[in-house]
């Protein structure tokens, strides 16, 4: 099966399976699969992920590497600061996907949420990552 296709398949069954949508408040204690950056679909596998605490930090996946940073959340308001990683090497393609989340990681600066307990993580120009919650 294409990848991309996989991970649409898994994305909508993830939406069609959340029931509520989730406000900004609640990102933390809950781990969130990265669907898109910027509008464009990520590889299916391994999966880009966000997991927000309680504390300000945030942790996850790129889909080549583990990330860590610090956030806050100040009502719709949210900034990330102190971002560091692993280094591993990957393929070229998880390679350039990576530069594409770390840059827009740096450009948040809001989150909305979105219909089917999607959250949409945005900045000026508009919407950076769209998260769905990983049950």
């Amino acid at each position: 099966m294409n990848p991309v296709l996989a991970r649409l398949i898994l994305a909508a069954g993830l939406a069609f399976s959340s029931s509520m949508t989730l406000s900004a408040q609640e990102l933390p204690g809950q781990a969130w699969l990265v669907v898109s950056i910027g509008g464009e679909a990520l590889a299916a596998q391994p999966p880009a992920t966000f997991r927000f605490e309680a504390d300000g930090r945030v942790s996850g996946s790129t889909g080549c590497n583990r990330f860590m940073a610090s956030y806050t959340l100040e009502g719709a308001r949210l900034r990330f600061s102190q971002a560091a990683g692993t280094r591993m090497a990957c393929p070229a393609g998880l390679m350039a996907q990576e530069q594409r989340f770390l840059a827009a990681l740096d450009e948040v600066t809001r989150v909305e949420t979105a219909a089917q307990g999607a959250v949409i993580l945005a900045g000026d120009k508009g919407e950076l990552f769209r998260l769905l919650p990983l049950r």
